[in-house]
């Protein structure tokens, strides 16, 4: 990732999980109670223009992260896949 002040090195924690090896893993996200959030959904990437608190996660909670889930550390974002 880029330099970005938004985002501390124990900003979130991103977890793979897989119970058999012909199913998709499970992958979760966690915030650790960061400073600028975490946000996980459709909303992530306009939230950050809006400084808006849309699709923010709760805080030492895990969120399961689907295919294609737009993923927004701080004010930088992007796309799972």
């Amino acid at each position: 990732m880029p330099a970005d002040t938004s985002i501390s090195r124990t900003h979130a924690r991103i977890n793979v999980s897989q119970a058999d090896t012909t199913a998709r893993p499970r992958v979760t996200l966690v915030d650790h109670g960061s400073t600028f959030g975490t946000y996980l959904g459709e909303k992530a990437i306009a939230s950050s223009e809006e400084s808006s608190q849309d699709d923010k996660v709760t805080p030492k909670e895990p969120h399961e992260m689907t295919d294609g889930v737009r993923v927004r550390f701080g004010l930088l974002s992007t796309i799972y896949k």
